[in-house]
Parts: structure tokens; sequence; C-alpha cells
């Protein structure tokens, strides 16, 4: 298997793990696949995430 990745941020070292926010996506808040795909961060900071789910 192959896997490219280009080059991102990463998490700024003077914050500990417990100053990050942390969301959950779950079948009842709308998420109808699991299964990520890909994942970018918008021009505008939105997450768009890609699932093999259509609709």
């Amino acid at each position: 298997m192959l896997l490219l990745c280009r080059a991102g941020f990463g998490l700024d070292p003077k914050f500990r793990l417990h100053q990050y926010a942390l969301s959950q996506w779950q079948g009842k808040d709308g998420l109808t696949n699991p299964l990520l795909f890909s994942m970018i961060v918008g021009s505008e900071g939105y997450l768009w995430l890609g699932t093999g789910a259509r609709g």
C-alpha cells in the first residue's frame, strides 16, 4: 500500500492535550458511514470529511 500525504500543521507544543477541543460524530449525529477516506480544512476553517456514504 502506498500512502501519500502532504505536510500539515501539528499541535502547538505550548498547549497540553486537554486544552484542545474534541468532537466525536456518530450515527445519531448524522454520520452515515464511520469509514473516513479523506479530511481537509477549507480556507474558511471548516473541516471537511470524506466518507464512502452518498447523499
